[in-house]
């Protein structure tokens, strides 16, 4: 995720929050961030945002992201209809296995995120409210 991408999802959390952050704690969550998916990132502050009464620490956000990945990994594949069925069977049994370590393979990440490539991305309109 570019710095841009991650700081258009903060400027969102703070706008839902009516709260600012301060540089230095910009650049100490984006240490945690910058290497996450950009979109599962939008996600997880949509989702954040509705159901928190307060700000929340990064590890919330963190946990939010965790939770949010298996669902977006899970829309990436049902709304790829090239993946053959035996395929896609196994990748969704693999997302449901990983979600409950603590992280994804990284070969299983490519995999799934190349099939992502193939689907219009719509980043910047989940900024304005992510629909499931």
């Amino acid at each position: 995720m570019t710095k841009l991408e991650f700081l258009k999802g903060m400027k969102k959390l703070a706008n839902l929050y009516l709260k600012d952050m301060k540089d230095d704690e910009l650049t100490t969550w984006y240490e945690v961030f910058s290497s996450g998916d950009v979109t599962i990132f939008y996600m997880a502050i949509h989702s954040i945002g509705t159901k928190n009464k307060y700000f929340p620490v990064c590890a919330e956000l963190v946990e939010e992201y965790k939770n949010q990945m298996p669902i977006h990994l899970h829309k990436v594949l049902e709304n790829n209809k090239s993946i053959p069925k035996e395929r896609m069977k196994y990748l969704k049994d693999m997302i449901d296995w990983y979600s409950l370590k603590k992280e994804y393979p990284k070969e299983l990440l490519d995999e799934i995120f190349e099939y992502r490539k193939a689907i219009t991305n719509k980043t910047d309109s989940m900024l304005l409210g992510y629909k499931e």
